[in-house]
C-alpha cells in the first residue's frame, strides 16, 4: 500500500469528518438575538454568526463573523419595533427599533467606554447588521433600513415583532 495514498485518504476522512462536526456543532449553538460587540479577529473564536445575505430568510449566508459570547444589549432590552417604512429622500425601507431604559443606558455606557466598537445585531444566529457610535448623536430608537423591493427589513421586522418579551 502507497503510505501517500493512506494520508491523502485519512486527511479526506478527518476533513469530512471536521467539516461534519463543525456543521453539527454550529447549528446546535445557538445564538441568541441582540446586540454584540463585533470581534475583528477570528482566531480563536468562540461564537461565530453567520452573516446577512440577500437570501438570510432561505438560510443561507456566506461570511462568518466573531462576536462577544453573549450580547450586551439582550432582546429583553427591545421594547419596540416600528412597522416597514418607506424613507423617499433616501429611497429606503425602515423599521426603528426603540429600546427600554436598560437598554439605552447599556447603548449608552458602551459608546462611551467603547467608541471605536462596531456593534452587531443578531437575529437567529446570523448577524443583520451593524451599528456604530461614530458621529452620530446616541438615542433609544435605532433605525435599521434596507433597499426597497428588499426582503430584508421585512425578514427583521417579522424577527423582532415576535421576539418581544
Amino acid at each position: 500500500m502507497n503510505p501517500l495514498t493512506t494520508k491523502k485518504t485519512v486527511f479526506k476522512i478527518c476533513l469530512v469528518a471536521g467539516l461534519f462536526f463543525t456543521a453539527v456543532t454550529s447549528y446546535a449553538q445557538s445564538t441568541p438575538s441582540g446586540f454584540y460587540v463585533i470581534i475583528n479577529d477570528n482566531t480563536g473564536c468562540v461564537n461565530t454568526v453567520v452573516g446577512f445575505t440577500t437570501f438570510a430568510y432561505e438560510a443561507t449566508g456566506t461570511k462568518t463573523y466573531c462576536v462577544t459570547k453573549a450580547p450586551l444589549i439582550p432582546v429583553k432590552e427591545f421594547e419596540s419595533v416600528s412597522k416597514v417604512q418607506y424613507d423617499k429622500a433616501n429611497d429606503v425601507i425602515f423599521v426603528d427599533l426603540n429600546l427600554t431604559d436598560e437598554g439605552f443606558r447599556i447603548l449608552k455606557s458602551l459608546t462611551k467606554s467603547l467608541p471605536d466598537a462596531i456593534l452587531g445585531l443578531v437575529i437567529d444566529d446570523r448577524l443583520v447588521g451593524t451599528y456604530d457610535s461614530y458621529g452620530k448623536m446616541v438615542t433609544r430608537t435605532i433605525p435599521i433600513s434596507g433597499p426597497k423591493g428588499g426582503q430584508e427589513v421585512n425578514w427583521i421586522y417579522n424577527k423582532l415583532s415576535k421576539t418581544k418579551p
